[in-house]
């Protein structure tokens, strides 16, 4: 009798089926895994905004405020233990506990900005901070926690400290200043990092923008609500025009007044030469 089973060119017609089959299929759990990221990052976002209305209901209006060390183009540090120059009273100190890591437990920090939701347990878990899409490893959880000199995370805060080239002091004051019962109009407050690296500490260009193809950034506003920012103009103002100016401090700001959905200043100040545009 004949033996059933498979000959070598039916094996190899299979593996090459099977090939074929995987081929297909791992674009699409890539991009399935991407959205489930993507998903995550927005709900954080939108967990720190609510944590951002619940401290301005105590504060009359007021979110809390970024103090002087921190500049707008590195307003993704939630915490210092430096001591220096400061405006009076815009640090919660608070010792960490380990929270499932050991470096940097029992340090007491100055927590500042965004940070403050975590020093007044507004904000219970720390990883809230991290986007799972980052790619940098001193901006992801838990290595941007264990860092007690400079706690960072995943995401912008729209309100620092210190003034710069392009920075005054009334605008610092504007952002400290001003109350949601004074707002107009919503304005966005929490993001994704915006920058795409380059100048800013050194990383390379295109690691900081969390969320690729499409490119999209999270973003949290005034009320409270967070949405999916998708103009393409967006990435090529970050990837063109900010390493032409460098980690510019007065482009962060403008770049927040775009996502406000007011473009005018960033069309102004930083336009895209003709050539590289989509």
């Amino acid at each position: 009798m004949k033996s059933k089973g498979f000959t070598l060119i039916e094996m190899l017609v299979v593996i090459a089926i099977v090939g074929v089959v995987l081929g297909l299929l791992l674009p699409v759990f890539s991009k399935t895994k991407e959205a489930a990221k993507l998903a995550a990052c927005l709900s954080n976002i939108k967990q720190i905004s609510y944590g951002l209305l619940v401290y301005a209901a105590e504060y009359d209006g007021r979110f809390p405020p970024g103090h002087q060390q921190i500049s707008a183009s590195r307003q993704f540090e939630l915490a210092t233990t430096e001591n220096g120059p400061t405006y009076t009273g815009y640090f919660v100190d608070r010792k960490v506990s380990a929270w499932k890591v050991t470096s940097g437990a029992g340090v007491i920090s100055h927590f500042s900005g965004h940070g403050v939701l975590f020093a007044l347990d507004i904000i219970f878990d720390p990883r809230a901070f991290y986007c799972p899409s980052m790619r940098v490893d001193q901006l992801s959880y838990p290595n941007g926690w264990r860092d007690s000199n400079k706690r960072t995370c995943s995401y912008y805060y729209r309100l620092f400290g210190q003034r710069s080239a392009g920075i005054r002091k009334a605008d610092v004051d504007r952002l400290h200043h001003y109350s949601l019962h004074d707002l107009k109009e919503l304005i966005s407050v929490e993001a994704d990092i915006f920058h795409t690296g380059a100048t800013l500490t050194g990383i390379g260009q295109g690691k900081l923008w969390a969320h690729r193809g499409p490119e999209v950034i999270n973003v949290a506003f005034s009320d409270g609500h967070a949405e999916h920012f998708s103009d393409n103009a967006a990435w090529f103002y970050a990837f063109h025009a900010q390493p032409l100016v460098g980690a510019n401090d007065r482009f962060v700001m403008v770049f927040w007044e775009y996502m406000d959905g007011d473009p005018d200043r960033m069309q102004v100040l930083y336009p895209i030469p003709p050539e590289l545009l989509p």
